[in-house]
């Protein structure tokens, strides 16, 4: 059994949670007494990120941003990094993400 993650997936894992932390302070302004729930979970093969806040959330269909915006590539770059990724909406707001690991055996 694995007991290290391997570098791609973790450094993938470090940019996701950083945009969706980001995003949640940005958009969901939550207070000083309000938290951001950050939840990983890992196995084997997989890296599986929850990221929680109180605010309304947002359609995932949501047009991207412009090619020339230097903010605002946080959601193109789950789509494209992420294996699978979600939005739920229950007393606030969760984005979810997994990325794969590599299960081949090391050299």
């Amino acid at each position: 059994m694995r007991t290290s993650l391997d570098r791609r997936a973790f450094d993938e894992t470090v940019l996701l949670v950083s945009e969706l932390v980001t995003n949640s302070v940005l958009h969901a302004r939550p207070s000083n007494d309000e938290a951001i729930d950050l939840r990983v979970r890992v196995d084997p093969r997989c890296i599986r990120v929850d990221v929680t806040d109180g605010g309304p959330g947002f359609d995932p269909g949501e047009p991207g941003p412009a090619p020339d915006l230097e903010r605002g590539w946080g959601l193109t770059l789950l789509q494209r990094m992420a294996a699978r990724w979600g939005v739920r909406r229950n007393h606030g707001t969760t984005v979810w993400f997994e990325i794969m690991q590599d299960t081949r055996s090391p050299a």
